[in-house]
């Protein structure tokens, strides 16, 4: 049949220059910029030295750079919604309520923070050095300290509610409380690595990252860790998760993701070394995202990070294509929304191809077949039980040229 399945290497190589893979942004400033946050696919917060604090409404085409107004700096940020947010640094908790213009001491503390993060508005945590943790429980207007049990350095936090939360730290501390940080207890791990970074992607899945490229990865809710492959040395600085399928994560002139739930790790970029750390990672669509970190440097990819170069494009309005369900679990429907006839007149030599994570060719392990072709339109039916879990890229080209393609989840 004329649908069999095909891409040509010419394409990617084409694909990969045309489409980079992380295009640097004018952030108007020069300091290390520590995290990022965004509400929407357009609006977005970045914090770090000298008290900078930096807004997008655009979507990264444009950064407005703002100030909590000191000089202290900022290490993490967390926005509740468009207007209100609150970012914390050296000694001091901030609080917006118009959208980053102006920032007030929401508290003043003796240690530095360095991480915060909200569950809801109301609901809110903060840890940092020498064990240091605060909550609070309405909305930033009151802060109270809790002890942890440890002096050691917190970097980072997560917390699934308003009660059940996890810290990690220097020297490979994690502890974990079940009751707003009221009481601790530390867990078990088999490392003394700084960790540095940690989030969940649901209320099983997680990972920690650290010093020396450590990524620890948890199936049951942080009860128990392992050590995973991670493909780097370098420091672990942050996650992001793009809500859908794949967890990115950045670090010292590194970025990695996954697609099949952390087992496997793959470099989806590596910076020159002049461009330094990467500091922290956002993704508020499954394509777009953004990294920063010294320098002033912000990066952000419309493909999910360059993924072997390909990206999904939209067929025209007379070559309307369906694909579902999407995560597929075992089978795959692709549907033409024209007359059989009229595609085959119009594309007589239509050529599909299926390519893995890394750009290899996996179409021999599927099976498929027609199911209707008819004047209502086509639909295929493919067979992915034969594909393990991950990120695949289903292309269609006609006579070298290339007409569309789409990422397909198999879970």
């Amino acid at each position: 049949m004329k649908l069999n399945l095909f891409i040509t290497a010419m394409f990617l190589a084409l694909s990969a220059n045309l489409d980079a893979q992380w295009l640097e942004q004018d952030s108007k400033t020069h300091n290390t910029l520590w995290d990022c946050d965004f509400v929407s696919e357009t609006v977005g917060y970045v914090v770090g030295g000298f008290g900078n604090v930096l807004r997008t409404t655009d979507g990264g085409d444009h950064w407005e750079l703002l100030s909590v107004g000191s000089m202290w700096s900022l290490f993490s940020v967390d926005f509740i919604n468009d207007s209100v947010g609150f970012a914390v640094g050296e000694f001091r908790i901030y609080k917006t309520t118009n959208y980053g213009q102006t920032w007030s001491q929401s508290a003043i503390g003796t240690n530095w923070l360095k991480a915060v993060h909200f569950v809801d508005a109301d609901n809110g945590f903060t840890v940092g050095y020498n064990g240091y943790f605060r909550k609070t429980t309405n909305g930033g207007s009151f802060w109270t300290f809790r002890q942890t049990n440890t002096k050691k350095t917190l970097n980072a936090l997560y917390f699934f509610d308003a009660n059940e939360g996890i810290a990690v730290g220097h020297d490979g501390i994690i502890i974990r409380t079940i009751d707003a940080g009221v009481n601790w207890t530390h867990d078990t791990t088999t490392t003394n690595t700084t960790l540095r970074a940690i989030i969940f992607i649901d209320n099983m899945i997680g990972f920690i990252g650290g010093d020396d490229g450590l990524i620890m990865k948890t199936s049951d809710g942080g009860i128990t860790w392992k050590d995973v492959q991670s493909n780097t040395s370098q420091t672990i600085m942050g996650f992001a998760y793009d809500g859908f399928s794949i967890t990115h994560s950045v670090g010292d002139s590194t970025a990695l993701q996954t697609t099949d739930d952390g087992e496997t790790w793959h470099h989806e970029w590596n910076t020159q070394s002049d461009l330094g750390m990467q500091t922290s990672n956002c993704f508020p669509t499954v394509n777009i995202g953004y990294m920063v970190g010294t320098n002033g440097k912000i990066y952000k990819t419309t493909n999910a990070g360059g993924t072997v170069g390909v990206k999904d494009i939209t067929p025209n309005a007379d070559n309307t294509i369906t694909v579902y369900p999407n995560p597929s679990s075992g089978e795959l429907f692709i549907e033409f929304d024209v007359p059989g006839a009229d595609l085959s007149l119009k594309y007589p030599d239509l050529n599909f191809e299926l390519f893995n994570f890394v750009g290899q060719k996996v179409s021999q392990q599927i099976e498929w077949e027609v199911k209707q072709y008819n004047d209502d339109g086509i639909v295929l039916h493919l067979n992915t039980r034969n594909l393990p879990i991950g990120l695949y890229f289903l292309t269609l080209v006609h006579e070298s040229n290339f007409l569309w393609s789409r990422k397909i989840v198999i879970r």
